[in-house]
């Protein structure tokens, strides 16, 4: 695949550094699903005793999601860059299509676990259903306002 040997083991480097920062990035946002900073339902009132925690872990998923970020699109120009230029339209299609993929199915996903959580929490709201299939169908997420505003929370 790579002519160079050092070129492997770059390549090798920078998938374990995207993992590494993908696995930090969900302990950080599981982490920071127990907080009492975002409450469920209005009926919700009791405060966590680790919400500093979860303020400190929010802090540290955006760094590291910076941080990802930049990584992996040092990561792409590289892989990019090492690719001739007669295959980069084929390159260009098939990574459109898997990202539109991961996002249709990460939306089926969320669908499916956020309906159960609120289901199990009777909090369950069909219009919501509704707002979380527009974002992952146009890949846009452009109603957070408009959950906010109708759960009540900040």
């Amino acid at each position: 695949m790579f002519e160079l040997r050092k070129d492997a083991l770059r390549f090798q480097m920078f998938i374990i550094i995207a993992f590494v920062f993908g696995y930090l990035f969900m302990i950080a946002s599981c982490v920071m699903f127990f907080s009492s900073l975002y409450p469920v339902s209005s009926a919700q009132k009791r405060t966590s005793a680790v919400d500093f925690m979860l303020v400190t872990s929010h802090a540290c998923a955006i760094d590291i999601s910076s941080a990802f970020f930049v990584v992996c699109g040092f990561f792409a120009a590289y892989t990019y860059g090492n690719v001739p230029d007669t295959d980069h339209a084929d390159l260009r299609k098939l990574i459109a299509v898997y990202a539109l993929i991961d996002v249709w199915l990460a939306g089926l996903l969320t669908l499916f676990v956020g309906s159960v959580f609120h289901l199990v929490r009777h909090s369950f709201r069909a219009g919501d259903v509704a707002l979380t299939t527009l974002e992952s169908v146009f890949c846009l997420r452009a109603s957070t306002c408009i959950k906010t505003q109708h759960d009540g929370t900040r």
